[in-house]
């Protein structure tokens, strides 16, 4: 127990004066009367031939309960923090997938849209002129050979007289 101050607030464990400490606890608790009146009359000496006050014991009993306690709690925190940090990273993983399937999308997009634009515009652009100059050709074609035929039709034929018998 020389390890640590008397009567101090804080006390410095070591490992070694603990496990004499508990080991001497445990036989002042023995049920047998003498092995327990001699580990406790061994304690005793210990206690003063170190300086140690019955505080500072008390204080060392309270360290130790309560650095159990804060390491239970400290145990806990970093179970739930490391969960929570591989939630992170699952969601981190997810939004990840995702953003490569948008990607993927929106290249795939892009490529169809040049690919209709570039349609569209081959479409616009070999607009054919052959078929239009055929019809209209096709269509002057047919209006002067209707004017061609009345013309024929009129110097051809000889004038219809109009019958008395319709004017009475």
């Amino acid at each position: 127990m020389s390890s640590h101050r008397p009567d101090s607030g804080s006390p410095q464990l070591d490992p070694r004066e603990i496990k004499t400490l508990s080991d001497i606890l445990a036989l002042v608790l023995d049920e047998q009367p003498g092995t327990s009146a001699n580990a406790l009359h061994a304690l005793k000496l210990r206690a003063a031939r170190n300086q140690t006050t019955g505080g500072a014991l008390k204080n060392l009993f309270n360290h130790l309960i309560h650095s159990s306690t804060d390491q239970t709690h400290t145990r806990r925190r970093i179970t739930h923090l490391t969960q929570r940090l591989q939630k992170a990273d699952e969601n981190a993983r997810r939004a990840e997938q995702h953003i490569q399937a948008l990607r993927t999308a929106l290249h795939s997009t892009k490529q169809e849209h040049a690919h209709l634009r570039h349609a569209l515009s081959n479409k616009s652009t070999s607009f054919s002129w052959s078929k239009t100059l055929f019809i209209v050709t096709l269509l002057s074609g047919v209006l002067l050979g209707i004017a061609g035929a009345e013309i024929v039709h009129t110097f051809t034929e000889a004038p219809i007289q109009p019958r008395p018998l319709y004017f009475r």
